[in-house]
């Protein structure tokens, strides 16, 4: 189902592919663009872009590596970590795909026609690409709530741990008590 952040997405794309392409109408403004691209592609936004989206993909798949989980937490958390692992795949995909639409403007810039759909594209990808982060951002952010899970659960699971102990050790608690605690503290 489309969730309408997606739709003004793609409708904000759309108005800067039409605004863009109605801008480059004279052939001196793509020459212009020509310029300025070179930039972008080296330190301005996809270069960084790809570089984020490459150190998240590494910190999901070092967070499969954590220790002290059973088979059950470490199978939930490697399907959530794969998942997040092939959107940021697909991220750096559309990355490569826009600076080779960005190569292509270099190559057919004196060809009026395709230098004016291309420079379009190139726009438009650009902003998607600059809207990317948005999704990466919240990839890192799901990471941050995955890690902290995963040490709150440590940490209770230590808790369990002691008070069992301490169950079984003291004469204090009657057998009922202890069967309640055993009957609702079981492993999840």
């Amino acid at each position: 189902m489309l969730k309408l952040n997606n739709v003004l997405r793609f409708i904000l794309t759309i108005i800067i592919f039409s605004g863009s392409f109605y801008y480059f109408s004279e052939p001196e403004r793509i020459n212009n663009l020509s310029g300025w691209l070179q930039l972008i592609i080296g330190g301005g936004v996809l270069t960084p872009l790809v570089s984020y989206a490459w150190s998240l993909k590494i910190k999901f798949e070092k967070l499969i590596e954590s220790e002290g989980l059973n088979s059950v937490q470490t199978d939930r958390l490697s399907k959530s970590i794969s998942v997040f692992t092939r959107k940021i795949g697909y991220w750096m995909l559309f990355y490569v795909f826009s600076a080779g639409v960005i190569f292509l403007l270099q190559v057919f810039k004196d060809d009026v026609e395709y230098a004016r759909y291309l420079a379009s594209l190139t726009v438009a990808l650009l902003f998607i690409a600059i809207l990317s982060f948005i999704s990466l951002r919240d990839f890192d952010i799901s990471l941050s709530e995955l890690k902290s899970a995963i040490i709150i659960r440590r940490k209770k699971n230590a808790e369990k741990e002691a008070l069992l102990k301490l169950l079984n050790a003291d004469d204090k608690f009657s057998d009922k008590e202890k069967e309640y605690f055993n009957r609702y503290n079981k492993d999840d």
